[in-house]
């Protein structure tokens, strides 16, 4: 008698029984694995569940086995990182949870990868059924382990069938075999058949081509045309060369220049002459018709820069407004020239700086910068260089961000600024470095916790906080507060069992 061996339950026979009768298949999704408490268990038709269930997974597959056609054989695919627990027993339950079949098997245990070793666990329980059209027989697809009897009856079942697309002009496939010469079918085939038939019919072609002009001969040409034509004016009848002349092509002379053109160009307007001589200065001159177009320039006689208006690289004088996307200066300024202003670069020949130096001439000299609106009408600001060095501007001086004062200039004293229960104290640069603020209440049984924001803003942060109250508590380690900064603008008020109106001043910097 074998050991081990699978029944189906009691109430499994009941769901199978039904599902003939009514016609609805039982459906088995699931199989669930158990140690048996320690033990070895046997199989009975009364179980309703495992002896003591470890993992449960969902069915890889469920069919009617190749060879026997009353055996449904149920497969689940436990994965490498679930484990840590022995396998005893086994049972198939349904999509309700119902236990439709148990069985016994060989001990095993399943390790897990954190113990050191893993393996995939394969699952088979085979049931005996007098109908298996009664349970439906489910592939669970989301599942990515196959059986290697699974992929080769797969395998097999596509190899035997014809279910393969069909060759087209851009992807590859199964094409038809076709023998005819005459078809534009871009679908078929051509068998060799149809290629020798083709090749015969070109090869027959070529053979009765008769009466052809062989490669490299002479073509026999009539002596004379049988109706006499005219080239370029002067008659041609076949029987003899003729000759034409600068005027037969629309050429002539104008004095002793022979013209070269006569229209037909790219951007032709009319029909003019165009000549070309070697004149004056060893230069080449154009003529169109009969008006002088002056000197064509080339690579061996350039423009001159007073020829074309330009200014020479040399250096030299420009008169009216230049315009220019940038201006850049590599050389030392030469201010000796002239009177007037000179731009120029690294003059002590070493340090790298910009110049700007002003020739005075007889007059006093300086630099005035002014800056106007776009038509001159307006001046917003305006500094002064004299001849002696003396700087004056419209605006104010600053060193490293701060505005620089003077005896003349001196600076302005400290602000204070006052509202409603507080006020604030500045530098006389504008920064804030003293606040008070007053009238704050809490209650810690209500809002302990109150953000309080300053009448101003330090530039930095704040660095110290000195407060006052009047209320009840606060003077024991049961009853305290703390006030703390937020910021640069905000303190935090915090009270535990006092209650009262708060005043602060606050120091930043």
């Amino acid at each position: 008698m074998s050991k081990f061996k699978s029944v189906v339950t009691t109430l499994g026979q009941a769901r199978i029984a039904s599902a003939i009768e009514s016609g609805k298949d039982v459906n088995i999704t699931q199989l669930a694995v158990g140690d048996g408490n320690g033990s070895a268990t046997e199989p009975a038709v009364g179980q309703t569940t495992l002896v003591n269930e470890t993992y449960r997974l969902k069915l890889n597959s469920l069919k009617i086995d190749n060879k026997n056609a009353n055996w449904i054989i149920a497969e689940a695919i436990i994965p490498a990182e679930v484990g840590g627990f022995w396998m005893r027993e086994m049972g198939l339950f349904s999509a309700e949870g119902e236990l439709i079949a148990v069985s016994n098997m060989a001990d095993s245990y399943k390790p897990t990868l954190e113990e050191g070793s893993g393996r995939t666990q394969t699952l088979r329980m085979v049931l005996t059924v007098t109908d298996t059209d009664a349970v439906s027989l489910t592939i669970d697809d989301t599942l990515i382990i196959a059986t290697e009897e699974y992929v080769n009856n797969l395998l097999a079942e596509h190899e035997a069938s014809r279910r393969h697309p069909d060759g087209t002009l851009t992807a590859k496939g199964f094409v038809q075999l076709s023998s005819a010469v005459d078809s534009n079918s871009e679908i078929l085939a051509a068998t060799p058949k149809a290629l020798k038939t083709s090749y015969d019919l070109a090869k027959s072609a070529n053979d009765n081509a008769n009466g052809r002009l062989a490669s490299g001969g002479t073509a026999v040409a009539a002596t004379k045309l049988a109706t006499a034509r005219k080239i370029a004016g002067v008659a041609f009848d076949g029987t003899a060369d003729i000759s034409l002349n600068a005027s037969n092509i629309g050429l002539g002379n104008v004095g002793n220049y022979q013209s070269v053109q006569a229209g037909g160009g790219l951007n032709y307007i009319n029909n003019h002459k165009i000549y070309i001589d070697w004149g004056k200065g060893d230069k080449l001159y154009a003529t169109v018709d009969n008006v002088n177009q002056g000197v064509i320039y080339t690579g061996s006689n350039p423009p001159t820069s007073e020829e074309v208006g330009a200014y020479p690289s040399t250096g030299g004088n420009v008169s009216g407004y230049v315009s220019a996307q940038f201006l850049g200066v590599n050389g030392a300024p030469n201010p000796g020239l002239r009177q007037g202003t000179y731009i120029g670069w690294n003059e002590s020949n070493g340090q790298g700086e910009s110049n700007f130096v002003n020739n005075k001439g007889d007059g006093y000299g300086g630099f005035n910068f002014r800056i106007v609106n776009t038509n001159n009408s307006v001046q917003t600001g305006q500094v002064v260089i004299s001849g002696n060095g003396n700087l004056n501007t419209s605006g104010t001086l600053s060193e490293a961000g701060q505005r620089v004062y003077s005896p003349n200039n001196p600076p302005p004293s400290g602000v204070t600024r006052t509202g409603n229960y507080s006020a604030y104290y500045s530098h006389s640069n504008g920064q804030v470095f003293l606040q008070s603020i007053g009238g704050i209440n809490s209650n810690s049984s209500t809002n302990p916790d109150v953000t309080i924001t300053l009448p101003a803003t330090f530039p930095t942060g704040i660095i110290a906080i000195s407060g006052s109250y009047t209320g009840t508590g606060g003077k024991d380690s049961s009853s305290w507060w703390t006030a703390t900064p937020v910021g640069n603008n905000q303190i935090k008020l915090h009270t535990t069992n006092c209650s009262g109106t708060w005043a602060f001043i606050v120091a930043g910097y």
